[in-house]
């Protein structure tokens, strides 16, 4: 029996020189699909996700069959009418992906982590380029005029001590708190009530003069003979930050404590190793907490030094990776890249399932967030001082960004009987909101990427304004202190 194909005939060029496109397209597709290390294989992998993958085995199985059909069809002609059309655009498709392979080795430049194309850096990370910015980045703190993002064996890093910046725009103690002069001990001696402040960067008061941090502003608003301890580490999360009011706060019997975190600070709890997002360019590890039994627990603590983990042979002889949020497996691994940089900047390019840190619900962030900041409020109030705990707004709270952690943090603490100050509200009163920060022309940070704006000199001027009621008022039931 033979087939009458003279309606194929005109078409089996055409169908023939599509099928290497549609094998491209296909495996494109997939490596897209299954990209940082096989999501389709993954729990995370979404419904739709699924689907769309099922979608294109369909059409997979359709275009086979279209082939062989047209194949069968083409009977003695199937020479002339396909293999020919098929080779030729197999063969400049071919040359094709061979200039695009050619032409992004040729842009591929070093990044913290690995190699990064056009701004885009390419999966899967190397860790041996990550031993290297490692190794550079910890040289850099340990410079002497290295002020914050110094290395701790307690905390991972601390503000140095007793130091002085290159620029001159940070000062510390031999304390370790920031000050405007290094013999500050005696000042806080001769004082008739003390202020602590711990947090991280916003408290720290990062990118401005020690005079127009908000804790100083605030000092100079509160009774004669204050004195404002700034303990704020840029980078801190809550978990640190109750760690170092045990080793380094609570010994100076502050009459009040005040505590300001960010809508985002609970996150950082659930870090271990804070290099795996470069743009921080922290080279330490850091402890966290979790909870056993109803029970905070710490993990890597003393945290593993620098020389430490540059002496692992590969990241995953890192312990408690998948303890941290920023870890995903297939950014390191993803067999299907190989060492084609086409298929790497492919899924780069084009991730299509929730990372470790998206797959992390609000109610687990805020709920150990609120256990720490609950037990850190009990250390406070056991010590015999005041705690106060002070939201501090990044410019993204005030300008539409997404507030679900800060509000569901707030709530768990009222549950807890934790009031919480929200110093966005004031601050919106006070002033506009693009004058509370500093402008993008006016940065003071030696890092590529420094992250949301910090508080101008208005904008921490605002803060203690805010502040300044809450805590006058504690003061003046607080009996002052002759000199020590």
């Amino acid at each position: 029996m033979s087939y009458r194909t003279p309606q194929w005939r005109p078409f089996l060029p055409v169908v023939a020189a599509s099928v290497p496109l549609l094998a491209a397209a296909l495996l494109a597709v997939l490596l897209i699909l299954l990209n940082k290390g096989g999501g389709l294989l993954l729990p995370a992998a979404s419904t739709w996700l699924r689907a769309l993958a099922a979608g294109w085995v369909l059409i997979a199985v359709a275009g086979a069959a279209l082939v062989v059909a047209a194949a069968r069809l083409a009977g003695t002609e199937r020479g002339p009418l396909f293999v020919r059309p098929m080779t030729v655009s197999a063969a400049g498709l071919l040359l094709a992906l061979a200039a695009v392979e050619v032409t992004l080795r040729l842009g591929a430049v070093p990044a913290p982590l690995g190699e990064r194309v056009g701004g885009l850096d390419l999966l899967p990370y190397d860790w041996q380029q990550s031993r290297r910015t490692l190794a550079a980045w910890l040289e850099r703190t340990r410079r002497p005029t290295a002020v914050v993002d110094v290395e701790d064996p307690d905390l991972g890093w601390d503000l140095g001590r007793g130091r002085r910046s290159a620029d001159g725009l940070y000062v510390t103690s031999p304390e370790g708190f920031r000050t405007g002069q290094q013999p500050a001990a005696l000042t806080v001696a001769r004082a008739r009530y003390r202020v602590a402040l711990i947090g991280d960067s916003f408290t720290f008061g990062e990118e401005v003069a020690f005079e127009d941090t908000w804790g100083q502003q605030l000092a100079r608003a509160l009774p004669t003979g204050t004195v404002a301890l700034n303990f704020g580490v840029p980078s801190h999360g809550p978990d640190q930050t109750l760690l170092k009011y045990r080793r380094d706060v609570r010994r100076w019997q502050a009459d009040v404590t005040v505590l300001g975190f960010l809508s985002a600070s609970p996150l950082r709890n659930f870090t271990v190793y804070p290099f795996l997002d470069p743009h921080l360019e922290l080279p330490f590890s850091k402890p966290r907490f979790v909870l056993r039994d109803d029970a905070l627990m710490p993990l890597n603590s003393p945290p593993l030094s620098v020389p430490e983990m540059l002496d692992m042979p590969s990241l995953g002889s890192l312990p408690l990776l998948h303890e941290d949020r920023l870890f995903e497996v297939g950014h390191w691994s993803t067999p299907l890249a190989t060492r084609l940089y086409l298929a790497r900047y492919l899924v780069s390019r084009f991730p299509r399932y929730r990372t470790r840190e998206e797959r992390l619900s609000v109610e687990t962030v805020a709920g150990l967030g609120a256990r720490i900041l609950a037990q850190l409020v009990r250390e406070v109030r056991a010590s015999g001082s005041v705690p106060l705990l002070a939201y501090l707004p990044v410019q993204a709270d005030l300008t539409g960004g997404p507030v679900g952690l800060r509000d569901e943090l707030i709530r768990r603490l009222a549950g807890e009987g934790i009031p919480v100050l929200d110093m966005g509200k004031c601050l919106q009163r006070a002033m506009p909101v693009q004058a509370a920060f500093i402008a993008p022309g006016f940065r003071r940070s030696s890092q590529a990427d420094p992250g949301p704006p910090h508080y101008s000199a208005r904008g921490n001027a605002a803060i203690a304004g805010c502040l300044a009621p809450e805590v006058g008022a504690i003061l003046r039931t607080r009996t002052p202190r002759g000199p020590d």
